[in-house]
């Protein structure tokens, strides 16, 4: 969590007063900012990997070891997402430079896309391995209800959100601007929409079996 400090510290050295700070639905340029503005990301990289420690601590203590190491991994990949993301905006600002002054170089909002989607598949692929709690996981009315409903309900939202991050990298591969975030925004509304009105029928279809 410390290096995203010195990554924004080391690159205020050689950029100019005034940097791109804000870009259009088309990637252009549309707000410049003091270079100190880019001290707010590393504090939010720094206070997401706090939330996530915590979270692990208040499992261990709890005795759910299990989901402690989930718990971590998550903040681990949530933290390296948003590092990177960090280091886009940086390498946009430091690469931009020219003598007309600065220029987008990098598409910021395609690549944020595929970072998400590249979280979303590691979120798909520990989801399975949660067990029931009051913290992590697909957590629904119906899904809460018994260990059997949560773990198919954890399985089918593992494979959907997996699927999901797939498909916002390979889309947002060939989209440029904020249509990229537009699309993986979409995607993930309607995965997340689909995941809870499934633990509703996985429930069902386990009370009938019961019957």
């Amino acid at each position: 969590m410390v290096l995203p400090f010195i990554i924004v510290m080391t690159s205020i050295i050689f950029l100019p007063d005034q940097i791109p700070m804000h870009y259009n639905f088309g990637g252009e340029i549309d707000r410049y900012g003091s270079k100190y503005e880019l001290l707010i990301l590393p504090i939010l990289c720094f206070a997401a990997g706090l939330i996530f420690y915590f979270s692990a601590r208040y499992t261990d203590k709890k005795g759910l070891y299990k989901e402690e190491k989930i718990c971590l991994i998550s903040g681990i990949g949530s933290v390296f997402v948003l590092d990177l993301l960090l280091l886009i905006h940086v390498i946009n600002s430091l690469l931009g430079q020219n003598s007309d002054g600065i220029i987008q170089t990098i598409d910021i909002y395609k690549w944020s896309a595929i970072l998400i989607g590249i979280l979303l598949c590691v979120v798909g692929c520990v989801l399975p391995m949660v067990r029931r709690n009051f913290i992590l996981g697909l957590r629904t009315k119906w899904s809460m209800q018994s260990d059997d409903v949560w773990k198919a309900s954890q399985k089918f939202g593992g494979i959907a959100i997996f699927i999901s991050g797939l498909l916002t990298i390979i889309s947002c591969t060939f989209l440029e601007g904020a249509f990229s975030i537009l699309v993986c925004v979409g995607i993930l509304s309607i995965t997340l929409i689909t995941c809870y009105f499934a633990t509703r029928y996985i429930y069902i279809e386990r009370v009938n079996i019961i019957k």
